[in-house]
């Protein structure tokens, strides 16, 4: 994979959901301990559903057994590659409402976030205040009052993907950074608050892949070469032989 490649993959839950008992011989012990732990079934689903094509996709990238991956997590709990394959690739993911969203990068440091939208949530209201900046709030109050709410999403995912993505998490202020609450054409940098150390060259990338929900990715690159993919493959594709995975990986890239 080219270090200055980012691949974004996102795969629909109900499509999978059925798989979930044959998803879960590829997890870890621990994966499967933290998914013994959920209260609703839907959720434990999803939960080892998102974990097994997280799995493969690295597996298909790295010719590895999706189940002999290991992996590692930060200080804030960032997910990385552990073991021999530490530093092979940059990966982040998100899951929300029935969708799942993962970002690979070839070297660049990465996060992503999706969050539905949801008309009816009026908690946004309550929340800006909180987590946006100075800027942020004076940016939001000359939005149009119909476009607000989607502003809020853009700006709380925004901010989430840059905070993953970063490794930081709770340690790092909301409203130590900006990032734009408006529809970007192309990338924008993340930046400092007043009185706070700027971000080291992160930057929002634009990009809309899943219908009904408010995606960010933030890449401490301004050079990244995006590319979207939506999980397609055959339910075989979760199970432990590398070889239908990477013939997926194969097919997918050529659509």
């Amino acid at each position: 994979m080219h270090p200055n490649a980012v691949h974004v993959w996102h795969l629909p839950f109900p499509d999978y959901g059925a798989y979930a008992e044959i998803n879960m011989r590829l997890l870890s012990e621990d994966e499967r301990e933290k998914a013994n732990r959920f209260v609703f079934e839907r959720d434990r689903a999803h939960y080892v559903t998102a974990r097994a094509a997280l799995r493969c996709l690295l597996g298909g990238y790295l010719l590895t057994d999706p189940a002999e991956i290991h992996f590692s997590y930060g200080v804030c709990g960032k997910p990385e590659l552990g073991g021999e394959l530490a530093g092979r690739l940059q990966f982040n993911l998100a899951h929300a409402g029935n969708w799942a969203i993962y970002a690979v990068s070839g070297g660049s440091e990465i996060g992503i976030d999706t969050e539905p939208l949801n008309n009816n949530d009026a908690s946004w209201q309550q929340l800006a205040p909180m987590v946006f900046s100075r800027h942020e709030q004076a940016e939001l109050a000359s939005i149009p009052l119909q476009e607000k709410h989607l502003a809020f999403l853009r700006g709380w995912t925004r901010k989430e993907a840059y905070v993953k993505g970063c490794g930081d998490g709770l340690s790092l202020a909301l409203d130590s950074f900006s990032v734009p609450l408006g529809s970007i054409e192309r990338q924008k940098a993340v930046s400092a608050a007043d009185g706070h150390s700027p971000p080291d060259n992160w930057w929002i990338y634009p990009l809309d892949p899943i219908p009904a929900h408010v995606t960010a990715l933030a890449v401490k690159s301004r050079t990244a070469a995006i590319s979207i993919h939506r999980w397609n493959g055959p339910a075989a594709a979760f199970q432990r032989s590398l070889d239908p995975i990477q013939l997926y990986l194969e097919q997918a890239w050529k659509t």
